[in-house]
């Protein structure tokens, strides 16, 4: 028992160095592309903008959770080995983790991914683009697929992963506050490797 609580929490550590290493390439790629992370696209940073995307993005997940739950009650089986596949990564990561421990982890996940991919990623290919419509749209849908790529277990866990990362862009662009995709990753990730850590290892047959 001793020895596999070991090499979970050597699991969970490298985890969240690995997302936490994503916020200085982030910021070293916006200083190389002189295009920095972008918390606040076209409007000021305030506290209270700051605040009002917090709570954007607790709204913003309850999509995301309906989604995970549709797909939860699938039986078509390359959904059903995806949901094996990260349900035993989930227990890997975070089985013997309190819900701190898991808690702490998925805002690592959060805000280092959408400081990376929204903030600096998107951003940048939109000013490429020259920060027009098609160019921001064709900037959504870029950074989106490499988010996917980022967490490409399988060639359909990509596919689902870039469309929860265009998800994201948009939640970005619409509340035009990147602590609004910020709460809403963290929280999605949060309740999702809750229930999947907890879930039998036959439980996506039964």
């Amino acid at each position: 028992m001793a020895e596999g609580t070991s090499e979970n929490r050597s699991w969970w550590w490298w985890a969240v160095m690995t997302e936490l290493s994503l916020v200085p390439i982030a910021y070293l790629a916006g200083w190389l592309s002189g295009s920095p992370p972008c918390w606040h696209p076209g409007g000021e940073d305030s506290p209270s903008r700051a605040l009002l995307g917090c709570l954007a993005g607790g709204a913003a997940v309850v999509p995301l959770l309906a989604g995970y739950f549709a797909l939860d009650k699938s039986r078509w089986e390359p959904i059903v080995q995806i949901k094996q596949l990260v349900a035993e990564l989930a227990r890997r990561l975070c089985g013997d983790c309190t819900v701190a421990e898991v808690a702490l982890l998925a805002l690592v996940a959060g805000f280092s991914e959408e400081l990376a991919f929204r903030g600096w990623l998107q951003n940048w290919l939109a000013h490429v683009a020259g920060n027009t419509t098609f160019g921001t749209a064709w900037a959504l849908i870029a950074a989106g697929l490499v988010f996917g790529l980022f967490h490409a277990v399988s060639p359909l866990y990509f596919l689902l992963a870039s469309l929860v990362g265009i998800y994201l862009g948009l939640v970005y662009l619409l509340t035009g506050t990147l602590e609004a995709a910020v709460v809403a990753h963290a929280l999605y990730d949060f309740l999702a490797l809750l229930r999947l850590r907890a879930a039998p290892v036959s439980g996506a047959r039964q």
